[in-house]
Parts: structure tokens; C-alpha cells; sequence
């Protein structure tokens, strides 16, 4: 994982740079998908030699370090990636579109990338048909965080399920209960039902006026 970017570590240590944090998130923008201990175990045994000191605007400016940034393309930040992932397919622009074709090569993605779809399209259409199908796939995901993220719909299989058939909701009712939290811990908790009551009836009554 870490060959390919050795050139570059190599000249970056010839020209002066033992931080391996900062060499890591440099090759990191090349491509880099590996950990920082990679990194940091290469550069270790070099740090006891010694090796020529340059400026960092001399670091800045070779021409080795400019002409690999300019043919290496830049990689997407994970907000980026996330967003493409959750588009629609139909969304997508062309360079999106092949963006997602090149992730199928990973296997981990390639399993994930349908999972992600089904799950947007379920609820956007509001199919409850597809829900249980969906979620037991997920349960046999060897993917650990999509298993966790199954189990904890599971738990509130009823709930999820109602959500996607019916259009009614109970936000308004979890929003007055939160509005009577606020409101009995604004009374440090020793108000009584009846002084609660008459306190959030006069306040609704303001909020309304």
C-alpha cells in the first residue's frame, strides 16, 4: 500500500522532512489510503541517520514534489464521497457515475453501494414492501457497522414500519413533551402538575398571540 508513495517519502526525507504526520497527510492528498503508522514505521529507522536540511520553501518548490501534485489527481473529501453515495443514480453526473464505477472495485463497497441505494429509495417512495427484504440483507452484511445500523432498526421494526406506511406522525406530540421538559427544568424539577399546567397553557397562549 505504502510502495508506490516510498519515491516521494524518499525525496521528501533527502530534502529535510522527518514529521511523519506531515508526510502522511502529504501523500494522504496523492491517494494515500493507508494509516499514519505505515508512515511513521518507514521514517523511524531514518531518523536515527542524519539527512541534508532544506527549507521548507525549498520543500515547497521542488520540482519532483510540484510534478507529482499536478499528475496525481485530487481525491475527493469524504463529504464528497458521502453525498455521492446517497444520490440517486439517475442524480449523478458522468463524472460522478464513473467516480461510483471505480469504487465497485473495493468489495466492501461494491456490497454497500445497492444496500445505500435501496435503503434511499425506500424512503423516499415510502415502500414498506422492500423494508424487511432490505433489512435482513443488512443483518448478513459482513459489514459490522451496517449490522449495527440493521439491529437498531430492528429494534424499532414497528415504528420504522409505520413510519414508511402511514403519513401521520407523533412529532407534535414529542415536541410538546420536549417543550415540558424545558419548561420543569427551568423549575429546577418541583413544579407540580397543576402549577405545569397552568405555567405551559400560559405559555402556549403567549407563543400564539
Amino acid at each position: 500500500m505504502l510502495d508506490e508513495y516510498i519515491p516521494y517519502l524518499e525525496a521528501r526525507w533527502a530534502q529535510g522532512c522527518e514529521d511523519a504526520r506531515a508526510l502522511w497527510r502529504e501523500i494522504q492528498s496523492l491517494g494515500y489510503f493507508g494509516g499514519y503508522g505505515l508512515v511513521n514505521k518507514w521514517l523511524r529507522p531514518r531518523r536515527r541517520k542524519s539527512s541534508p536540511y532544506t527549507t521548507k520553501k525549498a520543500l515547497r518548490s521542488s520540482h519532483w514534489v510540484q510534478k507529482t501534485r499536478q499528475a496525481t489527481p485530487k481525491f475527493p473529501s469524504a463529504k464528497k464521497i458521502a453525498r455521492i453515495l446517497l444520490q440517486p443514480e439517475n442524480h449523478l453526473s458522468d463524472e460522478e457515475g464513473e467516480f461510483i464505477r471505480e469504487l465497485h472495485q473495493d468489495s466492501a463497497i461494491a456490497k454497500l453501494y445497492p444496500l445505500i441505494q435501496g435503503y434511499q429509495g425506500m424512503i423516499h417512495k415510502r415502500d414498506s414492501s422492500l423494508f424487511d427484504n432490505w433489512l435482513e440483507e443488512c443483518a448478513e452484511s459482513d459489514i459490522p457497522r451496517l449490522r449495527t445500523f440493521a439491529e437498531g432498526i430492528q429494534k424499532d421494526h414497528s415504528a420504522v414500519r409505520n413510519a414508511l406506511d402511514f403519513h401521520w406522525s407523533n412529532g407534535p406530540t414529542e415536541g410538546h413533551i420536549n417543550r415540558l421538559k424545558l419548561i420543569k427544568r427551568q423549575m429546577f424539577g418541583r413544579a407540580k402538575l397543576d402549577l405545569l399546567k397552568r405555567k405551559f397553557l400560559y405559555l402556549n397562549q403567549e407563543h400564539q398571540s
